[in-house]
């Protein structure tokens, strides 16, 4: 079935499965936000020396001291703990 055909079908529906199909495409994008968290993540390791633009203006590098689902935290040059999305963290090559 192609997109358009779906998008078509969607006219005909009931408020209910307008719910129903709405409540299945959360879920399907919450399921590949995830899996592409977790593929970020698994790039990463304690000890990894990694960068990131801060929002405070220049790049951050620094060791990663810990690596959650979503997130990593990494101990800055300077010396501040930061708290960062593995999606925005590069790995520094030596």
């Amino acid at each position: 079935m192609r997109l358009s055909d779906v998008i078509n079908a969607l006219e005909s529906f009931s408020e209910e499965e307008l719910k129903r199909v709405n409540a299945a495409a959360v879920a399907g994008m919450n399921r590949y936000h995830h899996e592409r968290q977790r593929v970020a993540a698994a790039r990463f390791h304690v000890g990894d020396r990694v960068t990131f633009m801060s929002r405070r203006g220049p790049h951050v590098t620094g060791k990663i001291t810990k690596i959650n689902m979503v997130t990593a935290q990494l101990r800055a040059n300077d010396g501040v703990l930061w708290k960062v999305s593995t999606s925005l963290l590069v790995k520094e090559i030596a």
